[in-house]
Parts: C-alpha cells; structure tokens; sequence
C-alpha cells in the first residue's frame, strides 16, 4: 500500500468498488469536486451512495441535484439525527415527492446519536420512528446511524421492524450485540476507514465473524480517512484502502472483497453498476 494520498496499488485501482456512504456534497468538496470524482474513477470506484440527510431542504435540493448530475451517483436522503428536531411534515412531503420523481434509492441517514445530543432523546426517537415507517410504506432500504446507542437502536428496531427493503448500519463501530441484531434482521453493516485505525483492534474482531456478503464498504467522506496517514479530507478514491484492511481482516483477496461488497450494494439499493 502506498503511504501517502494514493488511492490504491495497481493491484487494486482497477477493480469495480462502490462507496455506499459520502457526503460529496459538503463544502469541504466545492473547490475541486470534479477532481475528486475523477481520482474516485481511477481507484475503480464507480458507484457512489451519496446520503443528503439535512434537515434544511435546501442542502437536500443540493445533493439531489448533485445525484442527478454525476454518473454512478444516488441519492440517499433523510433527516439526521443530529438535526432531528427539524424532521416534520414538510420534511416527509419533499422525501415522498422526491420519491415519486424517482429520485431516491433510500432513507437516512436515520437513528440515534447519544454522544453529541444535539438533538432531544424524544425528537430523535420520533425522527427515527417516523422515517422507519416511511421507508416501509415507500419500500425503500435505510441508512441507519447508530452512536452510543447500541441497545437503543435495537431495541427500536425490534419493537417496529426493518423495511422489507432491508438496511445497512452505517459506519459500524459496535459490539458482538449490535452485529447479531443487526444481521438476525437481515441488515448490512457498513466499514469505514476507522476499521484501519491502530485503536480500533475489538473492532476488527467483531467483523471477523460476517459474512462478506454482509459487509458494504464507504467512506463516510470527508471523515474518517483511513489510517496509517490519515488525510485531512477523506474521498471516495480512499476506498481501495479500505477494501485491502477489510480483506486482511476477512483473509480474503481484495478482488473478492471489491466482487461480494459492490455486489451488495448495488443489491441493496437496487442501483445497476456504471458501464
């Protein structure tokens, strides 16, 4: 592997990986987006999650329009659950319209987040809620985020069920009960560059008992570039890094690896490949 802003050896630049979770659309990328959509193409990444998840909807209209303009790219929208309070009505109408035209290939990201509480316990509850029975009566799957609250979103998840489109739990940094639940409700647990980081050894371990199938890889960019020199903007072209981790973990070969987890999310979103 290479140890500097590199997206990948030659082994790896030319295998077809998707990322399923990136916020290309965030002001860190407005100087030079069509770099790094370009760098992304050359790290063989060819299909791009792009997840819209402000509660202002003119940062969705941003995404979407983002989505509709760049080849490989789908949308994801919803309300995070940091801006949970901001989840209502005119909400839920722009999701269903965009919907209708079309537009989205799933719901998120949605969930709890105990660890920065920029949002009340109870307006996050019903944002999640709320977005949960959307996704099901739309059919759509949904991009769950999960912090510090591990036995509360299974709990949640139980008590209301999953979409029959199913899901994926994003940015996975959980324990064995969360990866149990999460896969016994036919879920797909999402890894991002944190899977490289010296701390993140229990974490490693946990993943070592999925099945590969049921992993997705993203970036979650801008953040969390992987290790071992940590870029100060993650991107899409980062995901070869990730992928080569992820395959050491699994004592796969990476062309596996790039096979089973973009074969997945395509499957998932229900998105056919870039040709």
């Amino acid at each position: 592997m290479t140890d500097s802003g590199s997206l990948g050896t030659p082994s790896t630049t030319c295998l077809p990986f998707a990322d399923s979770h990136c916020h290309l659309d965030f002001p860190p990328f407005d100087a030079d987006r069509p770099a790094v959509l370009d760098r992304a193409r050359q790290a063989g990444v060819g299909t791009l999650i792009l997840i819209g998840c402000s509660a202002q909807a003119d940062l969705r209209d941003r995404a979407r329009q983002l989505a509709a303009a760049t080849p490989g790219m789908h949308l994801v929208s919803g309300v995070h659950p940091h801006e949970a309070g901001g989840y209502g009505p005119a909400a839920e109408a722009w999701l269903r319209q965009a919907h209708a035209q079309g537009d989205l290939v799933g719901l998120g990201e949605l969930g709890f987040d105990f660890y920065y509480d920029l949002a009340r316990p109870e307006e996050q509850r019903h944002a999640f809620s709320r977005q949960l029975g959307l996704a099901r009566e739309l059919d759509l799957p949904v991009v769950l985020h999960t912090r510090d609250a591990d036995a509360q979103t299974a709990a949640l998840l139980r008590a209301e069920g999953v979409p029959r489109a199913g899901g994926v739990v994003h940015c996975f940094s959980g324990g064995e009960a969360l990866r149990d639940t999460a896969l016994e409700l036919g879920l797909h647990l999402g890894v991002t560059g944190m899977v490289t980081y010296p701390w993140a050894a229990p974490l490693r371990a946990v993943l070592r008992e999925v099945p590969p199938s049921r992993l997705l890889l993203e970036t979650d960019a801008p953040y969390l570039a992987p290790a071992p020199r940590r870029l100060p903007r993650n991107e899409p072209g980062q995901i070869p890094r990730i992928a080569e981790k992820l395959a050491e973990i699994l004592e796969l070969d990476v062309a596996t690896l790039a096979r089973l987890t973009t074969a997945s999310t395509h499957a998932l979103f229900r998105v056919a490949p870039l040709v």
